[in-house]
């Protein structure tokens, strides 16, 4: 449920600044992916 929720937000604010829903999907992955290898490297957030 929680990710059917966060797709339809995805959809929306994508829709709002004129760009491709999946590929603003797949950065918010990339994004989360670069910044959890990030506090596994340092082991601390910043």
């Amino acid at each position: 449920m929680v990710s059917a929720l966060m797709m339809l937000e995805t959809m929306f604010a994508a829709e709002l600044l004129g760009i491709d829903a999946f590929a603003a999907k797949k950065g918010k992955v990339l994004t989360r992916q670069y910044l959890s290898a990030r506090v596994s490297s340092t082991g601390r957030r910043s």
